[in-house]
């Protein structure tokens, strides 16, 4: 098992933009099995990743107030295959299917309240055919289901 850490200064200041762990199989001084942790410091965030041989990494990203915003597939820095996006509050904003960092496919969008706000098909990060619920003093109804030929 190979380990890398990767300190990368900005600028020539003193703190490096962001702090890279890895531990796992390398091919080519790339990480092709194993475990990534990345710290971007300016951003705040932490990414831990486990990355498998030529399929999307599970990743789990967080703000810098340690909340999760992402749980699901990574591919090349953009969330691929399953995942859930999260509001600051912890509830879910969008379960679903990603392709190159857009919803893709089947997927649900849900409101702050927890309330689900969209269900269906998305093409692009657009709604391609479903169903919209609006809420009514905390009722949730079917206000209208789009259907595309």
């Amino acid at each position: 098992m190979n380990m890398s850490i990767s300190l990368m200064p900005m600028n020539g200041t003193i703190t490096p933009p962001r702090v890279v762990f890895e531990a796992g199989e390398y091919e080519k001084d790339r990480l092709v099995a194993g475990e990534r942790v990345e710290f971007r410091l300016k951003e705040g965030v932490k990414i831990e990743t486990v990355v498998g041989r030529g399929e999307p990494a599970q990743s789990c990203v967080w703000n810098a107030r340690g909340e999760v915003l992402y749980r699901g597939g990574m591919w090349k820095g953009k969330k691929e295959g399953f995942g859930i996006s999260y509001y600051a509050n912890g509830g879910k904003q969008y379960e679903g299917l990603y392709r190159c960092g857009l919803r893709e496919g089947e997927g649900v969008s849900y409101l702050r309240q927890g309330v689900v706000q969209y269900r269906g098909r998305w093409h692009q990060d657009e709604i391609e055919n479903g169903a919209w619920t609006v809420c009514f003093h905390h009722i949730p109804l079917v206000l209208l289901a789009i259907e595309q030929p």
